[in-house]
């Protein structure tokens, strides 16, 4: 009878063990996904500021981005910060699942 206890706690012991692993292996994987979809969405953002250089253009595109941000990511926003002289702009985006998250990217607008 005792053998049959301690090999149910065994089993019992592995088998949360496997739950707590899969559980953080899904959350890496939804980490990745939102990071993913977060680069995807930078990059568009990208080429929206290569497109429209007027500041309407811009602030109308930032509007309609932050909406899809919204849609794609859980409390998803972005933001851009561009110079003048050189053509260099920011894009930054940000969500939250558990942890704020921050996706920040550099890049030269021709």
């Amino acid at each position: 009878m005792i053998e049959v206890m301690v090999a149910a706690l065994v089993i019992t012991v592995i088998a949360i063990g496997v739950v707590q692993f899969e559980a953080h292996r899904l959350n890496d994987t939804l980490q990745s996904y939102y990071k993913t979809i977060a680069l995807v969405q930078v990059r568009g953002m990208m080429d929206r500021l290569r497109v429209n250089h007027d500041a309407r253009f811009r602030l109308k595109e930032l509007n309609e981005w932050n909406k899809d941000n919204q849609i794609r990511l859980p409390e998803g926003h972005g933001q851009y910060e561009c110079t003048q002289h050189a053509h260099v702009c920011t894009v930054k985006i940000e969500w939250k699942v558990k942890t704020h998250q921050v996706l920040a990217i550099t890049a030269v607008i021709a």
